[in-house]
């Protein structure tokens, strides 16, 4: 059966050239191994929905890269009968990417950028990296953070 509420599928291509798909399958591959000790799940081009509703449209988008902590890795969401086609946030304890990552290609116009920006930044923490050693500094920089932040919400309090 066809979610035509929430469907799985953008119809759009994971990346327009060679070397934005390494980026996306180096930037995930990588923090998957960065998490693999905590609770989280990691994907990329996968679409998100924030909010459920009673028709269409539903708000979504589809990040390069997205962290959750505190979900489970894997290809179930809350519902062990139910792949995870796409995050419906509502079925994974309401808790929203952390961080999302998009990778600039030649093709993106500043309004598409600035419509993605819109929509992650009243949901989570937005990053933009135009050049390689950007990308390169931001990553290992970012990994060193959440992997901080991982590790004391992993902690028990007291």
């Amino acid at each position: 059966m066809v979610d035509t509420l929430y469907p799985d599928s953008d119809g759009q291509p994971m990346a327009e050239n060679t070397v934005q798909y390494d980026w996306i399958v180096y930037l995930v591959t990588n923090l998957k191994h960065l998490f693999a000790e905590q609770t989280a799940f990691v994907a990329g081009d996968l679409l998100w929905y924030p909010v459920q509703v009673e028709r269409p449209p539903a708000p979504c988008q589809a990040p390069d890269a997205m962290v959750v902590l505190g979900r489970p890795a894997g290809d179930r969401a809350a519902s062990p009968q139910e792949d995870r086609g796409s995050y419906k946030q509502w079925l994974e304890d309401n808790i929203p990417p952390q961080v999302v990552f998009e990778i600039l290609s030649p093709s993106n116009t500043h309004r598409e950028m600035a419509a993605k920006q819109l929509f992650y930044i009243i949901r989570t923490q937005f990053v933009v990296r135009t050049s390689v050693r950007e990308w390169v500094d931001e990553i290992y920089s970012c990994s060193c953070k959440v992997a901080d932040i991982a590790s004391h919400q992993s902690k028990p309090a007291g």
